[in-house]
């Protein structure tokens, strides 16, 4: 009866013991509540170098050609935002993703990493978790060579717009006023540079939109321009949002910051059938496996207002 830890104890005479947690912990801090007490004990019972971190994510040699993908997963994003950016990438493929929490950021878990992604949810409350230590950490990643991809409440992140955001795009928000513009289906058309990341075929594609930034130039001379890859053809207008803003703004964006790679995703592919494929070849990119951004390039694209 009752556990297998238990069933040891009692029919077998061994020291045994149980580890939970609370269900009530978002699950990123379930999981490195875990992480911590199996780490203290394997190294008490002298199973674990004592210079081996509970950041340490990986073991073993590097597969020749894959990509370390860091899967921000903790206060701030949706309960199931970090799943459906996993479930894009194939098994099998040269991906290997691993949820990460901000704590693990700030402790510099990063650095073991190609791309990190940041899914939807709010992009204040991530930015508030991750604190002031952890946005630095971020910055500094993608500055040294990583890549960094941000889908929705992600790409709010990554703008120039917020005191709290990454200011990793020279990117602002169009008509902040009315964020909360609802969910639903609309229209994108891909420049040429967005159909050969991609690998497009259609100019223009039906994607599902839920409260995500509408993207403009932000005029930053420190940060240098994005390139436009999708703009929004139709919209979505609830919550007394004003018609007509949306259409021709930038949804898809991609941009550099010092020898890293930036790309931001204000719509949903990752919950779109037959747009998984985005997410896999915007990872790619990220890691440094496709052409680079053109200098100063930005496409056509909605001018600042």
């Amino acid at each position: 009866e009752g556990s297998i830890a238990r069933a040891v104890a009692t029919r077998l005479g061994a020291r045994s013991m149980i580890a939970e947690t609370t269900s009530k912990d978002h699950l990123a801090v379930r999981i490195r509540h875990h992480r911590f007490l199996a780490h203290r004990l394997l190294r008490e019972l002298g199973m674990l170098p004592r210079d081996l971190s509970p950041y340490t994510m990986f073991g073993g040699k590097r597969r020749r050609g894959e990509i370390r993908v860091a899967l921000y997963n903790g206060p701030g994003t949706g309960p199931k935002s970090a799943c459906a950016v996993e479930r894009c990438l194939p098994p099998g493929g040269p991906f290997r993703p691993r949820r990460i929490s901000a704590p693990g950021i700030r402790a510099g878990a990063l650095a073991q990493f190609d791309v990190v992604v940041f899914p939807g949810g709010t992009g204040s409350g991530t930015a508030r978790c991750l604190g002031r230590d952890g946005r630095r950490a971020v910055r500094s990643f993608v500055k040294a060579g990583g890549g960094c991809l941000g889908v929705c409440a992600g790409a709010y992140l990554l703008t120039r717009h917020y005191a709290w955001s990454l200011h990793l795009l020279d990117a602002r928000v169009l008509d902040t006023e009315h964020w909360a513009r609802g969910r639903g289906t609309v229209t994108i058309r891909l420049t040429p540079a967005g159909r050969r990341l991609f690998a497009e075929k259609r100019t223009e594609v039906k994607i599902l939109y839920h409260q995500g930034p509408l993207l403009a130039p932000g005029k930053d001379p420190a940060i240098p321009d994005f390139e436009v890859l999708a703009e929004y053809r139709t919209e979505v207008a609830e919550n007394g949002a004003p018609r007509g803003v949306m259409i021709g703004a930038a949804a898809l964006v991609r941009g550099a910051f010092g020898k890293g790679r930036v790309l931001a995703m204000s719509p949903h592919p990752e919950s779109t059938e037959g747009l998984h494929a985005y997410l896999p070849r915007a990872i790619s990119w990220l890691a440094g496996t496709g052409a680079a951004v053109p200098p100063g390039g930005r496409a056509a694209g909605r001018p600042a207002r």
